[in-house]
């Protein structure tokens, strides 16, 4: 029975911390959505995101044709809006003033 009293209790601290990953993923989700709609309060909901990207230009042009940094990057979230356009896909820029 001593066995079968550990097993629960693991089962339990198993699901606790679950929920709890999840409670705190919920959180932050609706921190950051907050945070976005400050600058649109159209958004509604997050789609998706990612920590980090880097945005590119390419330039056809010129001498040396080829792919440029664009000093754009941080995270970037695609996002639902209420007003059109529905969709947008937004970085929050680190490079910005």
């Amino acid at each position: 029975q001593d066995i079968q009293s550990r097993v629960f209790l693991v089962a339990i601290i198993r699901k606790s911390s679950a929920l709890l990953a999840l409670i705190m993923e919920q959180a932050r989700m609706q921190n950051m959505l907050q945070s976005l709609q400050q600058s649109d309060p159209a958004i509604d909901h997050i789609v998706g995101y990612s920590k980090f990207v880097v945005a590119y230009l390419l330039q056809q042009d010129g001498a040396n044709p080829g792919w440029r940094k664009a000093n754009i990057e941080g995270p970037v979230y695609l996002v639902r809006r209420r007003g059109t356009p529905r969709y947008q896909l937004l970085v929050k820029n680190q490079f910005s003033t």
